[in-house]
């Protein structure tokens, strides 16, 4: 009975001593290490590896000396303990940079022996890339008896650097602006940006704008009789060669409301 003990002692700890990880040895495994590091936002270094700390086994103050070793110096983290700092902001899509590649030096300390480890971050992206549109700006004539819903342009394009689901775009029609350069109006109303959602009302003239002056009638009998007073009349539309003359309303000599423009 006490042989059988014996026995299973001593092989449980020969089995721990051949199970146990060796100073320098990755302790995933694997005969690399990757880490996951996020982009920095604007000139951010803060950012921490995942996992934080490399999974290299011994301590760095006492059993292993640990030095990172850049291809062509290109350095862009300092170490310390067991943790990368960035010493410089990653800008993924500036630089085209989905991973950086480089080594780590391990040395046991007791025998001076020394192996190298290949270390990939892979950086991930951060939406931090508005949309820029291309080959603008966008311009086109519309007649304002264009009829709802006509298509008036096309081949808008934006594009957005970020990679993946960040270097998606969106369109959106926003609220039209009014921009006056040159003496010439420019107008979009309402949300017509792309296509017409109701009709163009044309450029809108303020009430109470003169439209017109030195209007004069004489009459040539005497006294009272020869005073003139004016009125303004109901407008009429008149039709000639295709051409539509419209005076809204009261519109004669002033603007009495909004002047809507011609709309067929």
């Amino acid at each position: 009975m006490v042989l059988p003990i014996i026995l299973q002692v001593c092989c449980e700890a020969v089995q721990g001593a051949w199970g146990k990880l060796q100073p320098c040895e990755v302790e995933t495994g694997q005969t690399n290490i990757i880490l996951d590091i996020e982009e920095s936002r604007g000139n951010s270094i803060g950012q921490r590896t995942n996992p934080p700390e490399l999974p290299i086994y011994g301590d760095p103050y006492s059993e292993i000396l640990l030095e990172l070793v850049f291809p062509k110096g290109n350095k862009m983290f300092n170490l310390d303990g067991k943790s990368l700092h960035l010493i410089k902001p990653l800008d993924r899509d500036e630089e085209n940079l989905s991973h950086t590649i480089f080594q780590i030096s391990c040395t046991i300390r007791s025998t001076n022996r020394k192996r190298n480890i290949p270390i990939i971050v892979r950086v991930s992206d951060v939406n931090d890339n508005p949309p820029v549109f291309i080959k603008t700006p966008y311009e086109t004539t519309i007649p304002e008896s264009t009829p709802v819903g006509t298509t008036i342009f096309r081949d808008i394009l934006a594009q957005d650097i970020d990679a993946g689901v960040n270097g998606l775009v969106e369109y959106f029609i926003v609220e039209g602006t009014q921009n006056i350069t040159d003496d010439k109006v420019h107008t979009a109303d309402g949300y017509g940006t792309f296509s017409i959602g109701f009709p163009h009302q044309g450029q809108s003239t303020p009430v109470g704008t003169t439209i017109f002056r030195d209007i004069l009638a004489q009459d040539i009998d005497a006294g009272v009789n020869g005073l003139v007073e004016y009125f303004i009349v109901e407008g009429t539309q008149n039709i000639t060669d295709d051409k539509v003359h419209t005076a809204d309303g009261y519109g004669t000599f002033s603007i009495g409301f909004p002047h809507q423009g011609q709309v067929l």
